[in-house]
């Protein structure tokens, strides 16, 4: 998401709301709705930072859980000189 387009509309957001004061043709339930329609945008920009975030978490512990999996692998088929094949030899 775009932080400062987003910080940009929420600061006209308020400012509109306020204005509702002055308007002389504004009900306090104008107010209330607008107040209502702000809540729902800044829920809707807050999930969708939320999943972006989550997505980016996914996709950077996904390459680094790989190679993770490589590296064990790798580990796995080494041959290694134990105890038990000392003590057998």
């Amino acid at each position: 998401p775009d932080n400062e387009l987003l910080t940009t509309q929420i600061h006209q957001d308020l400012q509109n709301l306020s204005a509702l004061k002055n308007n002389l043709y504004a009900f306090p339930s104008d107010v209330t709705s607008e107040g209502e329609v702000l809540k729902a945008r800044f829920a809707y920009a807050v999930d969708e930072f939320v999943k972006t975030v989550q997505d980016k978490m996914i996709e950077e512990r996904s390459f680094e859980g790989i190679e993770f999996m490589k590296e064990m692998f790798e580990r796995c088929n080494r041959k290694r000189l134990t105890m038990t094949l000392i003590m057998i030899l």
